[in-house]
């Protein structure tokens, strides 16, 4: 399947008395949606909708930024028609909405000198490769090209994530920390893991 950075679709959006309505912009099925409270900003990965075997990352628009009040599907995969409302967003004011980012931003801070590897697509984040194994890495372990550091999973597929070096990542690196729980949902560009240089 897919999932690449550049299979984007850009969420439709209509104006509500007190913000913005985020529809889907195909038929198809819709997953890894954002949970309610979440502030949402545009450019942002705010889900996946799989269309004609292909899945796409669903991007909020310009302009739309605010807090979801909306529940989430209660399917993981959701059947989705063109135009159907995937979230209710509750427009926030300039400070209001400064306030709400810098506490959702808190949890994925890095500490001063250390580095992330993100995530390139949205999807489900696994520790290890099946129920009841090992996780593929622990604090501590040293990381170096190729890697194996976990899988992200898309509707059912699941893909197997690598340490790679060069945008700011070092040929070798250790890792402090991982950032999503295990099976934990995770959006384009989230800290997945926190390193350090080693040498």
């Amino acid at each position: 399947m897919d999932t690449q950075p550049g299979n984007e679709l850009v969420l439709l959006v209509e104006q509500t008395d007190n913000g913005f309505s985020l529809r889907s912009p195909g038929v198809g099925s819709f997953s890894c949606a954002l949970d309610r409270g979440r502030v949402v900003q545009p450019g942002e990965c705010a889900g996946v909708l799989r269309t004609l075997e292909r899945s796409h990352s669903l991007i909020v628009p310009a302009g739309v930024a605010g807090r979801i009040s909306s529940d989430r599907p209660e399917a993981v995969q959701a059947a989705v028609e063109y135009g159907a409302e995937l979230y209710s967003i509750e427009h926030l004011d300039g400070d209001a909405l400064e306030q709400a980012t810098q506490v959702v931003g808190a949890a994925q801070e890095l500490e001063a000198g250390h580095l992330a590897l993100r995530a390139t697509h949205a999807g489900r984040f696994w520790h290890r490769p099946a129920p009841g194994a090992p996780a593929f890495i622990e604090p501590g372990d040293i990381l170096e090209e190729g890697s194996p550091v976990g899988l992200v999973e898309v509707m059912k597929t699941f893909t197997r994530v690598h340490y790679k070096a060069g945008n700011d990542l070092p040929a070798r690196a250790r890792l402090i920390r991982i950032v999503p729980g295990d099976g934990d949902e995770v959006s384009q560009g989230a800290i997945l893991l926190e390193l350090e240089a080693a040498t």
